[in-house]
């Protein structure tokens, strides 16, 4: 079931193959909720929002993207709930011009803070925390084409 970012008509983000795409790994470390993943294609205003994916309770999903100066991700949990649903979640940008990134997301006070740590690599064997992850402020109006946070 997939809830939030992939409603009826949302874009839906295509694997890059090329020489230039690192891969981003994206795990869900929340021990009783799934998450979605969209990813922007101006990390800048994040306009062009695009599904990735649902990343079930404890597991990964990856997928390749496009070196950039900096990519910016919208990571959320929803609980539905009996009369509506709860969540938390946010926008983060972090650097991404060269080697691979691994996200770790959770949620461990019942959806009232959510949580990322990153990771960067060159090699996929020695990993570094990435130095500025950056969460975003989003818009609470956002119509089609308009900017879904704060320019940087």
């Amino acid at each position: 079931m997939l809830v939030g970012c992939a409603a009826s008509g949302q874009s839906v983000f295509v694997d890059d193959g090329t020489s230039e795409a690192g891969l981003i790994e994206i795990a869900n470390a929340s021990p009783n909720y799934p998450l979605t993943v969209a990813i922007f294609d101006d990390s800048g205003e994040c306009r062009g929002m695009k599904y990735v994916a649902e990343v079930e309770k404890f597991d990964k999903k990856s997928f390749r993207a496009r070196h950039r100066k900096t990519l910016t991700l919208w990571i959320t949990y929803t609980a539905l709930q009996r009369g509506g649903g709860k969540g938390c979640g946010g926008i983060y940008s972090l650097p991404f011009e060269s080697g691979d990134l691994r996200v770790v997301s959770e949620a461990p006070n019942a959806l009232r803070e959510c949580l990322i740590r990153a990771g960067w690599s060159e090699d996929r064997k020695t990993w570094a925390p990435v130095p500025s992850v950056r969460k975003r402020i989003g818009r609470t109006s956002v119509l089609d084409g308009e900017p879904r946070c704060e320019t940087e």
